[in-house]
């Protein structure tokens, strides 16, 4: 069961990353259009390193963010109330052992 839970999880991730990876690339193909990058001599890298920190980074961090509402309809309170019962509950008392030892 946990590996099941664990599967979606990874399933939701690996939508999201094919849907990040579309929008993205369409997004680079708009700005670029397989153009050069002019820029005045000696000045093209770090013009290229500040859009990229800038403008791309954070471009690329908010569209792996929307993927973060299906990770929590995974997580849901229910969910975890149907985790805890796996196996007689000795997985939760297991990691809440765990918790415990570590303060």
């Amino acid at each position: 069961m946990i590996l099941e839970h664990e599967q979606r999880h990874l399933q939701a991730y690996m939508d999201n990353l094919a849907r990040v990876e579309k929008v993205v690339r369409d997004a680079l193909n708009k700005r670029f259009d397989a153009k050069p990058l002019y820029a005045p001599s000696g000045t093209a890298m770090s013009a290229l390193e500040h859009e990229i920190s800038s403008k791309w980074f954070p471009f690329i961090r908010d569209e792996f963010d929307k993927g973060k509402d299906k990770q929590a309809l995974i997580d849901t309170p229910e969910e975890y109330a149907r985790m805890g019962k796996v196996c007689n509950g000795e997985v939760a008392a297991t990691i809440l052992k765990r918790l415990n030892k570590q303060k």
